[in-house]
């Protein structure tokens, strides 16, 4: 096969997988180690991990490092075989609160989880094994699978990262679009204690208290009653909103060590009602 050839069938090879092959992908299209190496020394290939090439169609970006380490812990097979796998293995941890842009951990490994007993040799990966996974735990990023950012931040949670860490990671979780605060608070539950709270909601109120702004808040209010369908009304007849104001109320003690008029704001914020609420 002429080395033209060969870099159409890689490109096509790689064309759903951000422009990244493995050698053992190639293989399968009968492109030759040698051949590999051959391009690679001419510049035609980039190496970027042991039996993993960019492409000249690759475009760089800040989840390549991950995404090359993807591919080479199943390097024979496509990406859409990958998703089919029962135990697939999934972007996690550091890792995936690396790929949705949270928190601002530095993570000294790739981190990724399986279902199975998968383990790998290469350096600066860690795999987490027998780990259980919802259906809507895992999300596709661009094709890769990342558990999602309220699984990302329930298992860092489970991991007992420093409290600060953590805090920043509910915050600007809670800045996400399509994060609930009560699924946040659910994946929090199991670790709440530790970090000193009854509750995973408790645990959310306090720890975006420590990180968030008051806009941050009032966004948050906003998009919780937003997000209902019903009237304010509606609300604080069901107590729903009345709840969600006794977390806020806990967002106030710890600010108390603020200063003054920060604390008059989020006071304001608690003791809002709509016109005509006793």
């Amino acid at each position: 096969m002429e080395q033209a050839d060969v870099l159409a069938t890689l490109e096509m090879v790689a064309s759903d997988q951000w422009g990244i092959v493995t050698t053992a992908q190639a293989g399968r299209e009968g492109v030759e180690r040698l051949q590999l190496s051959r391009l690679a020394e001419k510049g035609d290939l980039e190496r970027a991990r042991h039996g993993v090439y960019l492409l000249p169609s690759h475009q760089a970006g800040p989840e390549d490092e991950i995404r090359a380490a993807w591919l080479s812990l199943e390097p024979k097979k496509f990406i859409d075989e990958r998703w089919e796998d029962e135990w697939p293995v999934v972007v996690t941890h550091e890792s995936a609160a690396r790929i949705h842009g949270i928190g601002r951990l530095i993570p000294p490994k790739l981190t990724f989880s399986t279902g199975s007993t998968k383990q790998t040799r290469q350096q600066g990966i860690r795999i987490y094994t027998r780990r259980e996974f919802a259906e809507a735990d895992i999300v596709s990023v661009n094709g890769l699978p990342v558990t999602s950012v309220t699984r990302t931040v329930g298992d860092l949670a489970e991991q007992k990262i420093e409290r600060g860490y953590l805090a920043d990671l509910v915050a600007d979780a809670l800045r996400k679009e399509n994060v609930r605060i009560d699924d946040l608070a659910e994946k929090l539950t199991p670790a709440a204690r530790s970090y000193g709270a009854k509750t995973g909601m408790q645990l959310v109120s306090e720890l975006s208290a420590e990180a968030s702004s008051v806009e941050d808040i009032v966004e948050r209010r906003n998009r919780f009653v937003h997000g209902t369908g019903l009237t304010v009304d509606e609300l604080y007849d069901a107590g729903t909103l009345k709840a969600f104001q006794e977390n806020i109320v806990a967002i106030a003690t710890y600010l108390e060590r603020m200063s003054d008029p920060l604390e008059k704001r989020l006071k304001e914020i608690v003791e809002w009602r709509p016109n005509g609420d006793k």
